[in-house]
């Protein structure tokens, strides 16, 4: 196994303990306080999207057929099922997340919840999903081939920017409280890890596997990871100061 197999899969891992070790802080808490809602939807949002890319590029035959006509040159999927497996791990993880959102609502603050930005970033995506759709169905120019990459491409704009809802949350908080004691460690190096993957990366870039992390989730991510670094280190001693939504 080369070194960017293996460190897209210890990225992978890293994000599977973090959200093992959320959720133990929750249930131990009783609360979910400062936590992000965006952040938990658009992860999980990502997860599924790409778990449904990956699994569609490889085993629907049609795809894969319209793949081979639109690049000839190019005639095999690239995949890492390694990455499949543990993103279908990821996705259940982030489900049992998202259900304690509901489990603990009585504890969020009144900052908390589905905000606009988020609700019509996903409604863009099911809009334009659904043209796709319909054009496919109605014999225009395009392919099954076509929803597919658009479905990749959620995965990757929601993996890319689900960070940016808990820096919002923070920051409007003054407050780290709602996340738990290693979670920015294990996020920092699962993102270290993917730019280690890109970086080893000795293959071709139409060979790179379609379920590996992209240059634009990295350095959006990185970004992300730095500014959260940061409120980390501001505001760490402080004491939540939002209250308990009604």
């Amino acid at each position: 196994m080369s070194i960017s197999n293996v460190s897209v899969s210890l990225s992978n891992i890293l994000q599977l303990t973090s959200i093992c070790y959320q959720l133990h802080f929750n249930k131990v808490k009783k609360s979910i306080y400062g936590l992000s809602y965006d952040m938990i939807i658009l992860a999980l949002v990502s997860a599924f999207t790409s778990m449904l890319s990956t699994i569609l590029y490889s085993y629907d035959s049609l795809v894969r057929h319209q793949y081979v006509v639109r690049y000839s040159q190019y005639p095999e999927i690239p995949i890492s099922y390694t990455v499949l497996i543990l993103e279908t791990v990821i996705f259940f993880a982030y489900t049992v997340l998202f259900r304690q959102l509901f489990t603990y609502s009585k504890s969020r603050n009144t900052n908390q919840g589905i905000s606009h930005p988020c609700t019509f970033l996903l409604s863009t995506f099911f809009v334009i999903l659904v043209y796709l759709v319909y054009m496919v169905c109605t014999s225009e120019p395009l392919y099954v081939l076509d929803i597919v990459d658009f479905i990749w491409m959620i995965s990757k704009v929601s993996s890319a920017v689900k960070y940016i809802p808990q820096i919002s949350m923070n920051w409007f908080g003054e407050c780290v409280r709602g996340l738990h004691h290693h979670w920015l460690l294990l996020e920092g190096l699962a993102v270290l890890f993917m730019l280690i993957s890109r970086y080893s990366m000795d293959v071709p870039f139409w060979n790179i596997p379609v379920n590996y992390p992209s240059w634009f989730v990295i350095g959006i991510q990185t970004s992300c990871i730095i500014i959260l670094w940061r409120q980390f280190l501001i505001y760490a001693e402080n004491k939540p100061r939002l209250k308990y939504a009604e």
